[in-house]
């Protein structure tokens, strides 16, 4: 079913609207797909329309349902596999983990891969859509302390380096330990933090499936109002990549590592779901 009151969603002046220009024509043809596949409805104003969407990034945009919750759409496939993994943790058994992923990041509560593809950057790829809770954004205004900042920007910086190493054609060994060294100081960093130990307990989970947590500064948190005061959560599950086999080599320590995780059997088991 077409949908032609999508156009009034795009606001202008959305900063990155013009690299997510699947969005609205997308949102025509599919919006009864994706409220059907999450069990949710979109807010719409009085005369019918969907509100402007709550942000948009580099691979998606983000909606309010008319029950107070979000829902990503993403072509960034790491959001759904991270947010498949993060599920496992925060419904699991184990009560530490379960309560540390729900301290740590926001509540994911459904995922699925919705029809169709979309041309983004050059490549047809698929869509994928995210029911979560919706937090309050970390603004530079916002009362984060300079450390909590530091170490965030700490942790981000070594695997942004990371990823730029694995770029280089020349790899020499001491640029391997450059980057290993700033990774741990990275996650130093976290550990020295309280207010960032459930964070840094889940990224240690994740790093050993094989799924380090990259796109982690501070513009991904988000406050969620708690009865203790504002809890700082990590909202944005996307910009990450897996170590896969072809990698080789740990960051951490130097070594021939076997870790590496399974992507595309997670993203096929979200589409059988």
């Amino acid at each position: 079913m077409a949908h032609e009151r999508i156009a009034p969603f795009t606001a202008k002046g959305a900063p990155t609207a013009a690299k997510a220009r699947w969005i609205a024509p997308y949102l025509r043809t599919h919006l009864d797909a994706i409220e059907g596949g999450l069990g949710v409805s979109l807010a719409r104003t009085p005369a019918g329309n969907l509100i402007p969407p709550l942000g948009y990034g580099e691979f998606g945009v983000a909606l309010a349902t008319d029950d107070g919750r979000v829902v990503k759409l993403t072509t960034d496939d790491a959001e759904p596999v991270i947010g498949y993994e993060l599920q496992r943790l925060q419904n699991g058994s184990d009560p530490e983990l379960r309560a540390a992923s729900r301290a740590a990041f926001v509540v994911v509560e459904g995922i699925v891969k919705l029809p169709g593809k979309v041309r983004h950057q050059g490549h047809d790829v698929p869509v994928f859509a995210l029911l979560r809770e919706d937090v309050m954004p970390v603004s530079d205004a916002a009362n984060v302390s300079s450390s909590v900042k530091e170490a965030l920007n700490a942790h981000f910086d070594g695997w942004a380096a990371w990823f730029d190493l694995g770029k280089k054609r020349t790899k020499t060994p001491q640029m391997r330990l450059d980057v290993s060294l700033q990774i741990l100081d990275g996650w130093d960093a976290l550990d020295s933090e309280p207010d960032l130990a459930a964070f840094a307990t889940i990224q240690r989970v994740f790093w050993n499936l094989g799924i380090p947590l990259m796109d982690t500064h501070r513009h991904n948190f988000g406050w969620r109002a708690t009865t203790r005061g504002p809890q700082l959560v990590l909202f944005d599950l996307g910009g990450s990549l897996p170590l896969s086999a072809k990698d080789r080599v740990d960051p951490i320590d130097g070594d021939t590592f076997e870790r590496y995780y399974p992507w595309k059997d997670t993203l096929a088991r979200i589409e059988r779901a």
